[in-house]
């Protein structure tokens, strides 16, 4: 389960989460396991190393966030919105990417294993170093990966 207090934080808005983030930078893998964020508006947010595993973040917009070293294991990320986002070493390991938009985004030394990337629009996107095998990829829109 999600820290109940880092939860709390983030459902109050980005700008409050990242002021939390600026001030507790000894916590640094915030714990947001199984949390419903689905829908949110994550704009910006400062999220590196953050633990989204089993986590709901569809229709979520993460765009410009930094989520480098996230773990988003078993996370349903679909209908979400990576653009311009840095998901460096990110583990996504049988995550749901159905139908996300990741225009601009870095997930260079990602792992993604048995990851659902079906009708996902990837433009732009910088994949060097991924780890990657047992991925959907159905119907999948990509343009200068």
């Amino acid at each position: 389960m999600a820290n109940e207090k880092r939860l709390k934080i983030i459902e109050q808005g980005v700008e409050i989460w990242n002021k939390w983030r600026k001030e507790n930078q000894r916590v640094p893998r915030p714990d947001l396991r199984e949390a419903n964020l689905s829908d949110s508006d994550l704009i910006d947010a400062d999220l590196p190393g953050a633990i989204f595993r089993v986590a709901n973040l569809t229709g979520a917009d993460l765009t410009r966030t930094n989520i480098t070293g996230a773990n988003f294991t078993r996370t349903c990320l679909s209908n979400a919105h990576f653009n311009d986002t840095k998901l460096c070493q990110a583990n996504f390991y049988k995550v749901n990417l159905s139908e996300a938009e990741l225009n601009g985004a870095n997930i260079e030394e990602a792992t993604l294993v048995e990851t659902d990337l079906s009708e996902a629009t990837l433009t732009d996107c910088s994949i060097y170093g991924i780890s990657a095998w047992g991925i959907k990829l159905a119907n999948v829109k990509e343009q200068s990966i």
